[in-house]
């Protein structure tokens, strides 16, 4: 086997291996080299590549998002 076709397997794997599909109800928290991307990835088809970048799903159907005031602060005292 040529080597340039070897090459263009190991390319073409890597490209599909890094295809991530999100749902309607899930977003992606993506990760750069260990700093956190400005806002979520929405629902759909992304590239997130391997050595690069981290992507956490979060899915919106198990989270809560209800706002509860406090309603008193807690005391701690420093001695």
């Amino acid at each position: 086997m040529s080597p340039y076709l070897i090459f263009a397997l190991i390319v073409g794997a890597y490209i599909v291996y890094s295809i991530k599909i999100l749902n309607e109800y899930e977003r992606g928290v993506i990760f750069r080299l260990g700093k956190l991307f400005p806002r979520p990835k929405g629902p759909g088809v992304m590239l997130v590549f391997a050595p690069i970048d981290r992507m956490v799903w979060v899915s919106l159907r198990r989270s809560s998002w209800t706002y509860r005031p406090r309603t008193s602060s807690p005391r701690t005292t420093c001695r």
